[in-house]
């Protein structure tokens, strides 16, 4: 997912995440989807989340990669009005809405140790390597 980002404009820091009650996980494009509804485990992971949120991001302009788990969260039963693209070198936030900006953050598999090795377990979508 990396090789396609290009920054544009002046980076920026995202809003943190705030009352997620459960976070679905989809491998990729298919259909598998994967739903944390554990307090414990969704809240650790929305923190992780958090601290990239608050790193300056640019946006995006390319094609993303296959490469990558969609994160999708949810506040009650209410879907965000985005989800978040996570590969092995990158984040990217895909709004639900058609012609709104697109941001990405180069990361580090460091930089979320908990959510690397959940979806590890969960498994990554083809012959993906992290």
């Amino acid at each position: 997912m990396a090789a396609a980002c290009q920054a544009k404009a002046t980076p920026i820091t995202r809003e943190p995440l705030v009352n997620i009650s459960h976070i679905k996980i989809r491998r990729g494009y298919s259909s598998y989807k994967v739903k944390l509804d554990n307090p414990e485990q969704v809240q650790t992971i929305v923190a992780e989340i958090n601290q990239v949120r608050q790193k300056p991001w640019n946006v995006f302009i390319g094609k993303p990669g296959a490469c990558a788990m969609h994160l999708i969260f949810f506040r009650n039963n209410e879907q965000l009005p985005f989800y978040l693209m996570v590969g092995a070198k990158a984040i990217l936030e895909v709004p639900i809405a058609k012609k709104q900006p697109r941001y990405f953050l180069k990361i580090d598999p460091q930089d979320i140790p908990r959510l690397r090795t959940l979806v590890l377990q969960i498994g990554l979508p083809g012959n993906c390597k992290w």
